[in-house]
Order: C-alpha cells, then sequence, then structure tokens
C-alpha cells in the first residue's frame, strides 16, 4: 500500500491543521495509530472526511511498517 500524491497532500494539509494543536492531543497517542484517528476524528470532524481518514490511516501504516521494519 502506497500514498498517491492526493493522500499525500490531503495528510500534509490536514497535518499543518492539526500540528498547531499536538499538545491538546497528547503526545502519547502518537504511538497509537487507532487512538491517533479516534483522537484526530473528534478534534477536526469537519476536516476529518472520509478521504482524509483513508489518507492518514495508509500513511500511519506505513510509518508503523517502516518502525517495525527497523526496529525489529
Amino acid at each position: 500500500m502506497s500514498l498517491t500524491e492526493v493522500d499525500k497532500c490531503l495528510v500534509r494539509d490536514f497535518w499543518g491543521k492539526v500540528s498547531a494543536k499536538a499538545d491538546a492531543i497528547g503526545h502519547e497517542a502518537l504511538f497509537f495509530s487507532h487512538n491517533l484517528l479516534v483522537t484526530l476524528a473528534i478534534y477536526f470532524p469537519a476536516d476529518f472526511t472520509p478521504e482524509v481518514h483513508i489518507a492518514v490511516d495508509k500513511f500511519l501504516a506505513a510509518v508503523s511498517a517502516a518502525l517495525a521494519d527497523k526496529y525489529r
């Protein structure tokens, strides 16, 4: 599974909005993809469209896979 250019654009745009509230979301949420997705949906319901959800989920899956591969 790879991110398309549209996915990358959606993640960048959404993350630009989210990053300003990183302290409110909590740094520990960054380690749990599902929890992060739920948290983002709660804090940004209007911006967290199905397309953004899919793009962010793909991104987090890629990050998780890279970390798992690097630290096995």
